[in-house]
């Protein structure tokens, strides 16, 4: 039987093959391969030049943190490859006054948010779960945080506030639902506002907010998200077991957004306004896609706001017994 030897050149090729096969971009389906590929063919490309152009790290920008260090494999670093950071980097007296306290208190100006969407209902409920933990590797253990969790309802107004304290090595787990009133059968949507501010200079640990949907027979789980969006473009395919599929939209700002929704249909190559609405300042809603793809199994869902808004998708069975959730 033929054996490799270790760390043979066959084995060293065999690894490089197989890690070129894993998507270094998975929203956009990037691998490493064809990252390579796309900076040999293109010299002048720097590290903007090329996630703007294939639509790397835009989505969720998970993979950002690894394009780089395989950038750097690929090109070693060099001042042209990262240019394009250096653009309109000019602040304001202000921003640098900022900047130096962050520098000097170990950042703890810094404020950091993210928004939950909120399903209730009496066969589902909505979890938050934060943990201030630290890396093993890491001697400096992380800092207490300061957490603000505000709750509003979908017409935007607000239900509660909260005010909460992580000390290291502690987590904050709660369940929305302890401060809503009148489940029932039906879906209503509310969303939380959740702020973190670190109490003292130092590491700012695993902080980052996650929330999950426990229902009869799943636990979706997924990481909040800050930011809104103008523009949002879904690609839809629908599966043959009757699941329906949610856009949740909230709007993070005091304002009401109107905004509107249209389809485009890939074999008839048409696109349709399907519906139009609005949703009240730090109000929240959620559409049924199910209903503008009666008749197709797949094409695009196109919404367009005057202001910026905040999008999860959230796929249910027929019977709500099983949710999943995903930002875009």
């Amino acid at each position: 039987m033929f054996q490799l030897k270790k760390n043979s050149k066959l084995e060293k090729n065999n690894t490089l093959v197989r890690d070129s096969n894993k998507f270094l971009c998975y929203c956009s389906q990037v691998s490493h391969y064809s990252f390579k590929k796309i900076l040999t063919n293109n010299a002048s490309y720097n590290v903007n030049d090329i996630c703007d152009n294939y639509n790397i790290g835009k989505k969720c920008s998970a993979c950002l943190p690894n394009v780089e260090e395989f950038y750097l494999k690929v090109r070693g670093k060099k001042n042209r490859d990262f240019i394009a950071l250096k653009k309109n980097t000019s602040i304001t007296f202000k921003k640098r006054i900022i900047n130096i306290i962050d520098f000097l208190s170990g950042k703890i100006t810094v404020v950091q948010k993210g928004y939950i969407p909120i399903i209730h209902a009496n066969y589902v409920k909505t979890w938050l779960i934060m943990s201030n933990n630290y890396p093993l590797k890491l001697t400096d253990k992380s800092v207490p945080f300061h957490v603000q969790i505000e709750l509003f309802n979908s017409s935007g107004n607000k239900v509660i506030s909260l005010s909460k304290k992580i000390e290291p090595g502690k987590k904050l787990k709660l369940c929305f639902q302890d401060f809503i009133k009148n489940s029932s059968n039906r879906i209503e949507t509310y969303f939380a506002k959740v702020l973190r501010k670190g109490i003292k200079k130092g590491f700012r640990g695993s902080i980052r907010p996650h929330f999950y949907y426990e229902a009869k027979k799943s636990m979706a789980a997924v990481h909040s998200q800050d930011g809104n969006s103008k523009n949002l473009i879904l690609d839809f395919y629908r599966s043959n077991n009757n699941d329906n599929y949610y856009l949740f939209i909230i709007n993070p700002l005091s304002n009401i957004t109107n905004y509107h929704i249209s389809s485009y249909f890939r074999k008839t190559k048409s696109e349709k306004k399907v519906f139009e609405s609005f949703i009240n300042g730090m109000g929240s809603k959620l559409m049924r896609i199910n209903d503008y793809f009666e008749n197709q199994k797949d094409g695009l869902i196109k919404c367009n706001s005057d202001q910026g808004l905040k999008f999860y998708l959230v796929i249910a069975d027929s019977k709500l017994e099983k949710f999943s959730v995903d930002h875009l």
